[in-house]
């Protein structure tokens, strides 16, 4: 297992990458348009987080555009591969910059590849004038998505309880009350958010065997607690692919992306 813990489930890959599910799917041919950064997660382990994105933003008539521009740098950088990671983010710079020219919204499902996109790039390609273009137009998606509720172009089902657990890089970049925005916009809905910190996982740090006790202690601090005591009717959310995984292996809850569960609670 290469020094991965025992206790912690290696990840699962799709079959079916979220580039070739969403191939002109569903989309109108014109009018308002966005970009979604194809993150590594969302395009091989998650792909029905994108698809979540394509219903909703279909629902309101924007046309998503997917951009499979490469991996941000995120997991080089987070293990020390700085080069490796520069090589990442000017590959991704390549890709994304011409849609941030052009005014469009380059939206993100995952916190810790905003993060890079909004703060990192910006210190591994120093200089590069492209980098403040692409950050200025790179937003999270469910910013997005509370944007289209507020003008009513987008309805949910009214009721209903959640636990939100927000990933770190979002609470550092003040991008959390994107999220809750999102989340408001289903009448009724009871929100609870544990303020529970860090999950604990951190990457790659959750799967290290020298690593696991600590990371299993970090979750059942706030977090895990929060969820057990969770009626089976609440809906557990988690807006970092870290953060879900660390809730699903030490508590076998299921547990979804905010994005998933307003797609499941779109009324058309």
């Amino acid at each position: 297992r290469a020094g991965v813990a025992h206790r912690r489930p290696l990840p699962r890959f799709v079959r079916r990458p979220l580039t070739r599910r969403l191939d002109g799917a569903g989309a109108p041919a014109h009018g308002r348009a966005a970009v979604l950064f194809v993150d590594c997660f969302v395009q091989y382990q998650e792909p029905g987080i994108g698809e979540a994105l394509a219903r909703l933003l279909t629902a309101a008539g924007v046309r998503l555009v997917v951009a499979d521009v490469g991996c941000c740098g995120r997991t080089a950088l987070s293990t020390g591969q700085v080069e490796k990671a520069r090589a990442m983010a000017a590959r991704a710079l390549d890709g994304l910059s011409p849609h941030a020219a052009e005014g469009v919204d380059i939206l993100f499902a995952e916190p810790s590849c905003l993060s890079m996109a909004r703060d990192d790039w910006a210190r591994l390609l120093p200089g590069d004038p492209r980098v403040g273009v692409v950050a200025a137009a790179s937003r999270p998606a469910l910013a997005l998505v509370a944007d289209l509720a507020a003008n009513g172009r987008l309805r949910f089902r009214a009721g209903g309880r959640a636990l939100l657990h927000s990933h770190c890089h979002e609470k550092a970049l003040e991008l959390a009350d994107a999220t809750l925005a999102a989340l408001a916009a289903v009448p009724g809905l009871e929100v609870e958010d544990p303020e529970a910190g860090c999950c604990g996982m951190a990457g790659v740090f959750g799967y290290e065997a020298e690593h696991y006790e600590l990371s299993a202690g970090m979750a059942e601090r706030t977090l895990l607690p929060a969820v057990r005591r969770a009626a089976p009717d609440t809906a557990v959310l988690a807006t970092g692919t870290s953060c879900r995984t660390q809730i699903r292996d030490l508590t076998g809850r299921r547990v979804a992306h905010p994005l998933e569960f307003l797609a499941g609670r779109l009324v058309t």
